[in-house]
């Protein structure tokens, strides 16, 4: 069995303490957004709101060290074969 790193666990008792949150909270709520008006579980709210969070976070994230490597690697193969004032003049 793989052991799980700090990231993963912490991750795992925050969707567990979102699920039980949500799991308590399941009364209908009236909301209102620009003209429309319409009633909908608060689970389905928070549910919708979290992955919502999460989209957010996925597309935000700060680069790992090792696509940061291949990203200046691209980098550096671009400036390897960008054509030089010699190049150009013959």
């Amino acid at each position: 069995m793989r052991k799980l790193s700090f990231k993963q666990i912490v991750d795992i008792l925050l969707i567990v303490l979102m699920l039980v949150f949500a799991g308590q909270n399941v009364a209908s709520v009236h909301l209102q957004f620009l003209f429309f008006g319409f009633e909908l579980p608060l689970i389905i709210l928070i549910g919708f709101v979290f992955f919502i969070g999460y989209l957010t976070a996925i597309l935000f994230r700060k680069k790992d060290k090792s696509e940061k490597s291949v990203a200046l690697e691209n980098k550096d193969a671009k400036v390897v074969n960008e054509p030089t004032e010699s190049d150009i003049s013959n």
